[in-house]
Formats: structure tokens, C-alpha cells, sequence
């Protein structure tokens, strides 16, 4: 009775992990094996296609890549309190705060405590000609959610806050 138990079981859990595992070994369509490049914005492109061909190398990717390690580790270097080498979760509020204002400080030009639509699109568009790595390093935090959506990573009062002004984003 027990080997009959523990095959049923052997069976539906094999059967459940096959189920839900992703078609295909988890691999993207079109990827046939191979890794595939995540596409880049087009400012990310013009700032470090050093042969003007369009694309990014392997060695322009490398420079983008040790540029954005320079900038974590500058964060690192003035976050980490601790010195454990990475940042907890108060250093990362402290990190955010900071942040938040000094974008509230320079681009909220109507005073209101948020960035609305075109304060924002201002600020992207300054980092996007100053610091490259950094305006691709913000649009990733906020597609991900992260910052100012309301019900993905927002809160209850961005929540209420959207109904008021529709067009603004607490940083």
C-alpha cells in the first residue's frame, strides 16, 4: 500500500512540475538556444556606439556594462553604512529619499511634493543628456513599478492621489 501511495504521488508531482515548467525549456520564442539581446533605448545607443554603426558591439555593451558597475558601486560606496557590501533595506530608503529630493528640488517646478507628467518627462529627458546610465537605470526601476504605480510597488495614498491629479508620480 505504501509503494502504491508514494508512486501516485511520484507521479502527480512529476506531473504538476511538468505542467507548469515553460514550453520549450523556458527559452523565448526565436531565441533557438541562444541568448537573446535585450533591446536597448535609442539615447543608451547614440551614447555608446563608438563606431556610429547603430548597434552596440560586444565591446561599446562592455563599456555600458562597466559604466553601470561604476555607478552601483558609487552608490554602494555612499549607501552602504554597514560596509557589508550590499544595501539593506534602510540604506536603499535612505538611497530613495535622497534621490527623491533632489529630483523634487530640481524639476518640480509647480511646488505641489510630486513630479507631474512633464516635470518628469523633463527630468528624463536632462538625465537622458547628462548621465545616460542613469536615465536607463530610473525608466527600468519605473516600468518594473517601482516607482509611482499605484497598486505595482505604489501605495494607498498614490492610489488617491492619482484620482486628484491624474498626471502625477511621487518619486
Amino acid at each position: 500500500m505504501k509503494t502504491r501511495t508514494l508512486i501516485t504521488l511520484g507521479t502527480l508531482l512529476a506531473l504538476t512540475l511538468g505542467v507548469s515548467a515553460k514550453p520549450g525549456g523556458g527559452k523565448k520564442r526565436g531565441e533557438k538556444g541562444a541568448k537573446a539581446k535585450r533591446a536597448l533605448p535609442d539615447f543608451i545607443v547614440t551614447a555608446y556606439d563608438t563606431d556610429g554603426d547603430g548597434e552596440l558591439s560586444r565591446a561599446e555593451r562592455g563599456q555600458l556594462r562597466s559604466k553601470m558597475e561604476e555607478r552601483r558601486n558609487a552608490m554602494r560606496a555612499e549607501f552602504d553604512t554597514d560596509g557589508d557590501g550590499s544595501l539593506s533595506a534602510a540604506e536603499k530608503e535612505k538611497l530613495k529619499a535622497q534621490k527623491r529630493t533632489q529630483a523634487l528640488a530640481k524639476y518640480d517646478a509647480d511646488a505641489s511634493g510630486s513630479l507631474e507628467k512633464e516635470e518628469r518627462k523633463t527630468m528624463i529627458d536632462d538625465l537622458k543628456a547628462s548621465d545616460p546610465v542613469a536615465a536607463l537605470a530610473l525608466m527600468r526601476h519605473h516600468k518594473a513599478g517601482k516607482v509611482g504605480k499605484a497598486g505595482r510597488g505604489g501605495t494607498k495614498g498614490e492610489a488617491k492621489r492619482k484620482k486628484k491629479n491624474p498626471g502625477a508620480t511621487r518619486l
